[in-house]
């Protein structure tokens, strides 16, 4: 899990690199800082090294960076992703974050989904309804109002649960102030480490893990800490680039057939080209650079299609965000399905990768061989 979060926080670190301001086309407000007092009466876009929000926003808040800290008032949902992100204020809606480090010092009045290494919930700290958590390790010091649902190496609560708590992993420690409402239900090849003050009104239950159903052989956790990665970093790109990445699905909207077919091209040519420059010494730089451009079409195509579904699900938003957040959610869900997820990433590659390469084609202007 720590390799996968640390994969992570260096693709939004790639993302964000020199990119402390820029434009979402449908945006009210894109501002990095929101100071105490301030109000921003609209949702706020917001890409930076650092984000730090001490006023007031009334609507969503979108947003990625190297550190976020949130001290004020949202009255929307948040959904950001961040090597460190820290919620000492009150957020009046649901939270979907992903971090290295997430720490929740504040109010969530609705519901959290949380990816990170790891992931805290301090005694200020409230859910004020479900919680999905998914991390190395998860520290539950704070009360969640609902269900929670954890899938982490090592899990520490120690509050309140005020339902059911439905857990996955290796070790589960309920220490001396924890309180579950409901019933517990846990996966795991170890018993719950209870302390005898700790309290479970409902039922407890036991699995021991079976092999990984999961496609790719991967952990739950892992597969809803890969889902909220790749979510983020759809989010990251319309965020950075709304025009661009409309641009780019729009050509896979008018020229589908031709979309996939070179992006099916594409896929033998790159391996290819590599192969045929890799054989010489001098042809090495530009076989690693083929590669570089290789990988980078690879990581960007699934946005791309994700875009592309989400305009033919949404086909009269002007949206962006809203487009993005509702493809990429369907695609990445498909993902997971076992043997179908397998085809539709294909698909997605080849209408991603081929739509890419088309706008490349168009807009790169022809080399003009003379100086002044």
């Amino acid at each position: 899990m720590k390799k996968l979060t640390g994969l992570v926080v260096a693709v939004f670190a790639i993302v964000l690199a020199g990119v402390t301001w820029t434009q979402v086309a449908s945006a009210q407000s894109f501002n990095p800082r929101v100071g105490k007092g301030d109000t921003v009466d609209s949702s706020l876009y917001a890409a930076s090294q650092e984000v730090i929000i001490d006023g007031t926003v009334n609507g969503d808040v979108h947003c990625v960076g190297q550190r976020i800290t949130i001290n004020g008032t949202i009255n929307g949902d948040l959904l950001c992703a961040a090597q460190d992100l820290t919620i000492n204020g009150t957020i009046n809606g649901s939270i979907r974050v992903a971090g290295q480090q997430v720490h929740i010092n504040g109010l969530v009045s609705r519901s959290a989904t949380i990816a990170g290494d790891q992931v805290t919930i301090t005694r200020d700290g409230r859910i004020g309804r479900d919680a999905t958590i998914a991390g190395s390790e998860a520290i539950i010091e704070g009360s969640i109002k609902r269900d929670a649902v954890v899938a982490s190496g090592d899990t520490r609560i120690d509050s309140n649960i005020g339902r059911n708590l439905r857990y996955n992993g290796s070790v589960l420690r309920l220490q001396n102030a924890a309180y579950i409402g409901g019933s517990l239900t846990y996966t795991s090849n170890q018993t719950v480490d209870k302390d005898s003050n700790a309290q479970i009104v409902g039922s407890t239950t036991h699995h021991t893990p079976k092999k990984s159903t999961m496609p790719w052989g991967v952990s739950v956790a892992e597969a809803l800490a890969m889902f909220m990665a790749l979510l983020l970093f759809s989010m990251a790109l319309v965020l950075l680039l709304p025009k661009t990445v409309h641009q780019v699905s729009q050509v896979a909207v008018s020229n589908l057939g031709l979309s996939v077919l070179i992006g099916f091209a594409a896929m033998f040519a790159f391996p290819a080209v590599i192969g045929v420059l890799a054989v010489t010494i001098i042809g090495i730089p530009l076989a690693l650079a083929v590669g570089l451009l290789g990988l980078l079409l690879l990581a960007v195509s699934g946005p791309v299609a994700g875009y592309y579904l989400g305009s033919m699900l949404l086909s009269k938003s002007h949206n962006p965000i809203h487009i993005m957040l509702l493809g990429s959610t369907v695609l990445l869900i498909l993902y997971l399905v076992p043997i179908v997820g397998i085809l539709v990433m294909f698909a997605a590659y080849l209408i991603g990768s081929g739509a890419i390469l088309i706008t490349l084609k168009r807009s790169v202007p022809k080399p003009v061989y003379k100086v002044k």
